[in-house]
């Protein structure tokens, strides 16, 4: 369910505000152990802000932050344990959703003569900067047990919450220019990224972020 308000601030300002109801909800069946059935549900209430503003009849910016959630996969989610060789993947029942807090800034500027700022898709130059601060972020673990041998050593994959934020940051530009005939155009676009997970302790490698 989503509800979004909409206010014209001043002649070129226009100012946006809403509320997004994000529900899931998992049912698992065991036949193998009794307990392990159940139903997992998560509810999320989701501000969103947005600020759009022409500066003139060509270019305007924007302004927009927002929430949103991102639910584990399902084959993670699911206590469950998958071996190949001394390689043990695990499910793992605990994992709960990551929150991701979004900021974005875009500035538009249209070359067009014959167009507006002020349709709903640029059409010239396009300049984005972001930053989403990812809370509880998913991230694969590893570490090594021994197996019921006492000799051998496993290696045991497991996805867990990490217990301080990721934060992805990064900026995208994109531009179209119009060609002599109004049929074509060449578009090009760019962007650079960086992310971070922060951590209680020194990490042993590096963490690369899913999506």
């Amino acid at each position: 369910a989503f509800v979004l308000d909409r206010w014209q601030l001043t002649p070129n300002t226009l100012f946006e505000a809403g509320v997004h109801m994000s529900t899931y909800e998992l049912s698992q069946d065991s036949y193998v152990a009794e307990g392990d059935s159940g139903i997992s549900t998560d509810t999320h209430w989701l501000p969103s802000f947005h600020l759009l503003h022409h500066l003139d009849s060509k270019r305007r910016v924007r302004l927009s932050m927002s929430q949103n959630t991102r639910e584990p996969e399902i084959t993670d989610r699911i206590p469950h344990e998958f071996r190949e060789g001394n390689t043990i993947w695990r499910g793992n029942g605990e994992l709960e959703a990551e929150l991701v807090s979004n900021i974005d800034i875009g500035y538009e500027h249209n070359f067009r003569a014959s167009s507006s700022s002020r349709a709903d898709r640029h059409s010239g130059l396009y300049l984005r900067a972001f930053q989403r601060i990812i809370n509880q972020a998913i991230l694969q673990t590893s570490r090594r047990e021994k197996d019921t041998d006492g000799i051998t050593e496993l290696n045991v994959l497991q996805p867990q919450n990490s217990s301080g934020n990721a934060i992805l940051r990064g900026a995208e530009l994109d531009i179209e220019l119009p060609l002599d005939d109004r049929r074509f155009s060449l578009e090009l676009g760019a962007g650079v990224y960086r992310s971070d997970v922060q951590a209680s302790t020194e990490l042993p490698y590096r963490h690369r972020l899913p999506n």
